[in-house]
């Protein structure tokens, strides 16, 4: 099950291809992090997010929301 709850105007705006992969890439991050600190989550999800185009804005709170166990919410801006 998905940990990542994208909104209806985020969904628009993305596409449903890159929020499909965004919510791989988030789910396997969360999957793996371990004992991982935030700031290394967010450097791993950075790498990640570059490596499938999606460049710019920031992910500190998808790595607070993992390195706390939470559902990660994406809203459009």
């Amino acid at each position: 099950m998905s940990r990542v709850n994208i909104d209806s105007q985020a969904a628009k705006k993305l596409g449903r291809g890159i929020g499909d992969r965004l919510s791989a890439i988030i789910d396997d991050v969360a999957a793996t992090h371990g004992e991982r600190t935030v700031e290394e989550i967010e450097a791993e999800l950075d790498r990640r997010m570059a490596s499938a185009g999606v460049t710019g804005g920031s992910w500190r709170g998808t790595a607070e929301a993992i390195a706390a166990g939470e559902t990660v919410d994406l809203r459009a801006p």
